[in-house]
């Protein structure tokens, strides 16, 4: 049985019809049918309604709950051309940059369903699968802001921009703690640098776009799309675009600064990786006693040097991280979830400033201490 029926508020002769156990869809008034159930379980639609401001179809069902299908605009692109195998990027609509809250006292009740993905949702048809396709965003002077990962399915494809920049790159750890021989490597012989916390702290994650006008550029093949992207500030927050501007702006300079860690550490940890291999080649040879307590020296200068960067003891184990203190790739990440991930749309205060510039010339230092380290240590032992 056909419960409701409902035309497309946009589009004339589109229509959605709610069933005993799907909704189903039209673009020619009716006289062709498509099932539109996706994710929905088999269930009566009682009522449907395009949500006017967002242009959501929202279905409502008996006894199993509603159901809300975000944004209409990739279905109703679809027309005799795009189903005859052209590739079409959809106009995306605009998205709203804020942050999130969640918890008991801001539910609206204790039954709570599934939001949206949180960003803008980047929309486009494929009809030819083999090629290789790009998905970018860039800012108004045309600068990579994010590569986005696309789907390659045929017909339409949804990817989502999470609205921020890409997050620092994440540390691999290549060595054991000194005088910790237990701890395991995985089969790439590495092991991630785990630390209290700083796997939940919104340090570890690119900050979020400023309010504007983007471009989405999708390369299918030989073809380019482009389509402008709207982000929107949050209209019930106080801080002023300046504010964010600058939250943003030092937010990505230690963004940058934790990947200069990430490389730095890096060096280090294929330093490290050489003296152990020395050590072992070198172990038990004859006459070569010298060399090897020289192998054994520039190694504890190694963890002397790479300590100012990362608590060279972690195990992985969370009491360590109370046993030493946060190092240089901790507190930069703590610093900067502070600023960008729970200051709101706030500039960063003076002391936070004040606390960067402190952190920014211990790392010039740590830094410079891994090129002497090279330049000196390592080309005696050579």
């Amino acid at each position: 049985f056909v419960h409701v029926v409902r035309e497309d508020p946009r589009r004339a002769g589109m229509l959605f019809a709610g069933t005993d156990n799907a909704v189903w869809w039209s673009l020619d008034d009716g006289a062709h049918w498509t099932k539109l159930r996706l994710d929905m379980p088999p269930a009566p639609v009682y009522w449907l309604v395009v949500q006017e401001r967002f242009d959501d179809l929202v279905v409502a069902t008996y006894g199993r709950g509603f159901y809300i299908l975000d944004d209409l605009a990739p279905l109703r692109a679809l027309d005799a051309d795009v189903l005859a195998g052209r590739t079409v990027l959809v106009p995306p609509r605009a998205a709203y940059r804020f942050q999130r809250v969640q918890g008991i006292h801001s539910e609206a009740s204790f039954v709570t369903g599934r939001d949206p993905r949180y960003g803008a949702d980047i929309n486009y048809v494929l009809a030819d699968t083999t090629l290789p396709v790009r998905l970018t965003i860039e800012d108004a002077e045309g600068r990579v802001v994010r590569r986005l990962r696309p789907t390659r399915r045929r017909g339409v494809n949804r990817v989502w921009w999470d609205l921020r920049h890409p997050s620092p790159r994440a540390p691999r750890l290549r060595t054991r703690p000194p005088g910790r021989p237990w701890v395991p490597l995985d089969g790439r012989g590495e092991r991630p640098l785990r630390s209290w916390d700083l796997d939940l702290v919104g340090g570890q994650q690119g900050p979020l776009a400023v309010p504007g006008v983007y471009t989405v550029r999708l390369r299918v093949g030989d073809e380019e799309f482009t389509e402008p992207l709207t982000v929107l500030k949050d209209p019930w927050s106080e801080g002023s675009m300046a504010d964010i501007e600058a939250q943003v702006a030092l937010s990505l300079r230690m963004r940058d600064q934790l990947d200069t860690i990430a490389d730095l550490i890096d060096r280090m940890e294929w330093a490290r990786v050489q003296l152990e291999d020395v050590q072992g080649a070198l172990a038990g040879a004859e006459g070569a006693q010298a060399l090897a307590d020289e192998a054994r020296r520039v190694e504890a200068r190694a963890v002397e040097v790479e300590g100012a960067l990362f608590d060279v003891h972690l195990t992985g184990a969370r009491e360590d991280a109370f046993r030493s203190p946060m190092k240089l790739y901790g507190r930069f990440s703590a610093l900067a979830s502070d600023v960008g991930a729970n200051s709101a749309d706030f500039a960063p205060t003076e002391a936070q400033r004040q606390v960067h510039a402190v952190l920014s010339e211990r790392l010039e230092r740590a830094r410079a201490a891994i090129d002497a380290f090279f330049a000196e240590d390592v080309a005696r032992l050579n």
